[in-house]
C-alpha cells in the first residue's frame, strides 16, 4: 500500500531509512501563471498533478502586535492591536480548515515565529539600525522583550494547536543578507534563547516532533546556533544567490540535521541535458542520505516557460524515484 504524502513527510524526517519525500510545490506566482496562459498553456484542474507537485500547508496566525514594535512602523500592513484571542488573527474560513485537515494526507505545518527582525517591526534601514544598537548595547532587556512577544505569541498559537495535529512547525528568521548573517551566531542564542524555548516546548506539548528555522539569504554560519535553539530541519530560501550548499551542510553536520530545499533556481534556466545533470550532482547524494525534501530555493518567477517548469518537474520526480527506488 502507498503511503501518503504526509506519511512520506513523517517517514522522510523521522530517518528511519530511505523513502521517497513529498515533492511539494516550489510556490508559482499568480503572473507567472497569466505568462503561461499567454504562452498557450491553459491550466485544468489536474495541471499540478501532471506535474507531480504534491500539496502541503503552513498555517500562519497573526501573531503581530504594535506592542513589541521597537521602531516606528513602516510594515505595509496594518500591525494588530487586537487581543490574542481574537478570531481576526486567523482566516475568515479557520474552521472550515479545521474540518478538512482532519482527514488531510498532506503534510500541515505551524508558523510559531516570524523572526527577530519582523517581531521588532524591522522593514528597512531605518527601523533596523537602531535594533542593532539595541541588540548590541542591551541584549539582556531585548531578550526579555522578545520573551514577551513569544509568550503573547503563544496564547495566539493555542487556538490552533487545540485544533489541528501538525507535523512540524516553523520558526521564520529573515536574518541575513547573501553575503553573511546580521547578527553572530552567539548574538542570535542570547537574545532568542528564550523565546524560542517556550515556543518550543508548547509544540512538544502539542506533540510535535519537527521543528523547522525557514530562513533567507546566507545563513550557513548560524547553523549551530539554530541547532542549539532546537531545529531539527533546516531551509534555506535564495540559498543559490547566496551561496548556501547543502551538499556542504550534509557534509558539515551529517543527516542529524534534515533539510528542505537547496535547489537553486537558476536550474530552470538550464537545457534538459544540464538540468538532469545538476540534480543528479546534487540533490541524489543529498535523497540517498536520508531527511532530506527537494524544493527550489523560491518561488518560480517571470520569464521561466511552463515547458521549462514542467521539463525540471519530469526530471525531479524521475531522479527521486530512481534514487529511492
Amino acid at each position: 500500500m502507498d503511503l501518503t504524502s504526509r506519511e512520506r513527510f513523517v517517514a522522510t524526517f523521522a530517518g528511519t531509512g530511505r523513502c521517497s519525500p513529498p515533492l511539494w510545490g516550489d510556490g508559482i506566482r499568480d503572473d507567472v501563471v497569466e505568462d503561461w496562459a499567454s504562452q498557450g498553456f491553459r491550466p485544468d484542474a489536474g495541471w499540478e498533478r501532471t506535474l507531480g507537485i504534491e500539496r502541503f500547508e503552513v498555517v500562519q496566525p497573526d501573531l503581530r502586535h504594535v506592542d513589541f514594535s521597537f521602531t516606528p512602523v513602516t510594515d505595509p500592513e496594518p500591525v494588530q492591536t487586537c487581543p490574542a484571542d481574537n478570531v481576526g488573527r486567523y482566516p475568515g474560513d479557520w474552521d472550515q480548515q479545521v474540518v478538512s485537515f482532519s482527514t488531510r494526507d498532506f503534510a500541515v505545518g505551524l508558523r510559531v515565529s516570524r523572526g527577530l527582525f519582523l517581531t521588532f517591526g524591522v522593514a528597512d534601514w531605518n527601523s533596523l539600525a537602531p535594533l542593532l544598537i539595541a541588540l548590541h548595547d542591551e541584549p539582556e532587556t531585548m531578550s526579555h522583550r522578545l520573551r514577551e512577544a513569544a509568550e503573547f505569541a503563544m496564547q495566539v498559537l493555542q487556538r490552533a494547536y487545540d485544533s489541528v495535529k501538525f507535523d512540524f512547525v516553523v520558526f521564520s528568521e529573515p536574518i541575513a543578507s547573501n553575503y553573511a548573517p546580521v547578527i553572530s551566531p552567539e548574538m542570535l542564542r542570547e537574545v532568542c534563547g528564550a523565546a524560542y524555548k517556550v515556543l518550543l516546548d508548547q509544540a512538544r506539548k502539542a506533540g510535535v516532533s519537527h521543528v523547522v528555522f525557514q530562513t533567507y539569504g546566507n545563513t550557513a554560519s548560524l547553523i549551530p546556533a539554530f541547532r542549539d535553539l532546537g531545529a531539527s530541519i533546516f531551509w534555506s530560501g535564495e540559498s543559490g544567490v547566496a551561496g548556501v550548499s547543502y551538499p556542504r551542510i550534509r557534509n558539515r553536520y551529517g543527516g542529524t540535521l534534515g533539510l528542505i530545499g537547496g535547489i537553486d533556481s537558476a536550474i530552470l534556466s538550464l537545457n534538459e541535458n544540464e538540468m538532469e545533470r545538476r540534480l543528479e550532482l546534487d540533490v541524489v547524494p543529498l535523497l540517498e542520505q536520508g531527511r532530506y525534501l527537494p524544493l527550489l530555493d523560491g518561488r518560480v518567477r517571470r520569464g521561466i516557460s511552463y515547458q521549462s517548469y514542467a521539463k525540471y518537474r519530469h526530471l525531479l520526480k524521475d531522479v527521486v524515484a530512481r534514487a529511492c527506488g
